[in-house]
């Protein structure tokens, strides 16, 4: 089968050849980003150093269906596509003549490769076609093979994801100081969030978030008991929120109807990604396990306490980048579950960054 891949590799290198522009003057980039939530904040140095360096060009996205929407207020992308699969395929030829027709000076795959990914973007034609040499299920060399006009070498080390990101500004001499992820919401969903908090006598808010990415890395009745008794107690002056997603939010509601404490609440059902941001973005910490809601923490600059897995080669990539956050981890190492972490942990590392805010 490896063989047969390579055959077809060179067939469709050899019939799309690139007429290379110089990547210092490109007229419009296509970044083919097809991830989830977490992935594409890490995406955000690497457009806003883009449009810094070139802001009078057009930056659009290649998407998939788990994050089509996470670029609709960001001010750095100029149009999104959307890359579809099983019964919607057909679109993606639609799709392939409309942006034929924008004739890309720079296209970037940040995947590794990908048979059907690679073809899609290879029949855009852009005038140069940069990719990642990253471990791939076909175990093809894309050096060797061609498959790029311009292949970024191997990192020597593993990077956290915002830096693996921003290499692909190397080849544009583009070399930022300090890489920062940023996150974007609306004012109807700020406004939201401003209305529910006017709602509570107590200005200051800490959010537990409960549900991770996985069952293995969420918080269940025992860990966020002990959080809520122990926080409600010790912060009285506080608002302490609960969020979880949807199929738990009636589970929350009945334990804080049953907890009757008088600074313990719900959060209201978020429907989107923005609306929990732009809460995030109005309370004083978030505790979570490692999800999508620690790297927008980060971003805002809010204190957070999150719950990793015992996995480094994970931690090492996805830690939250930010000097307002804490990490607790499970005893247990080179496990991706939260299972037997310290509660006592968190609430000492909630102490840490309350107390230090006060100086």
């Amino acid at each position: 089968m490896k063989h047969i891949y390579h055959i077809f590799l060179k067939i469709v290198c050899n019939l799309f050849t690139s007429d290379k522009c110089s990547i210092h003057n490109p007229k419009n980039i296509l970044i083919s980003a097809r991830f989830k939530i977490g992935d594409s904040i890490m995406l955000t140095p690497l457009l806003k150093e883009l449009k810094i360096a070139f802001p009078d060009v057009k930056i659009d996205i290649l998407t998939g269906s788990a994050n089509d929407f996470m670029f609709q207020n960001n001010p750095n992308v100029n149009e999104t596509f959307k890359l579809y699969k099983s019964k919607m395929f057909y679109k993606n030829f639609i799709n392939i003549f409309c942006l034929r027709k924008k004739n890309y000076s720079v296209v970037i795959d940040l995947l590794p490769l990908k048979i059907g990914n690679f073809l899609y973007l290879k029949l855009l034609n852009s005038s140069l076609f940069i990719g990642d040499n990253l471990d791939n299920r076909y175990n093809i060399d894309v050096v060797k093979n061609n498959c790029f006009d311009l292949v970024l070498p191997r990192s020597k080390q593993k990077l956290h994801m915002s830096e693996q990101f921003s290499r692909f500004l190397i080849p544009f001499n583009i070399h930022p100081k300090k890489i920062t992820t940023e996150v974007y919401y609306g004012e109807d969903e700020l406004q939201k969030a401003i209305n529910f908090l006017e709602k509570f006598k107590l200005q200051k808010n800490i959010l537990i978030n409960i549900d991770g990415s996985a069952k293995e890395r969420c918080f269940y009745i025992d860990d966020y008991k002990y959080l809520t008794s122990k926080l409600c107690l010790l912060y009285p002056d506080y608002n302490i929120f609960i969020s979880s997603l949807s199929p738990r939010h009636d589970e929350i509601k009945s334990f804080v109807k049953a907890e009757n404490i008088t600074n313990l609440h719900q959060l209201y059902d978020t429907k989107t990604i923005f609306e929990i941001t732009a809460f995030i973005s109005r309370v004083n910490l978030l505790i979570s396990p490692d999800t999508s809601l620690v790297h927008i923490a980060s971003a805002l600059n809010i204190n957070c306490v999150a719950v990793y897995s015992g996995n480094k080669s994970i931690f090492s990539q996805w830690h939250p980048n930010s000097k307002l956050a804490k990490v607790v981890t499970p005893p247990i190492t080179n496990q991706n579950s939260i299972i037997n972490f310290q509660r006592e942990d968190i609430i000492m590392c909630t102490k840490e960054l309350l107390n230090a805010n006060k100086k």
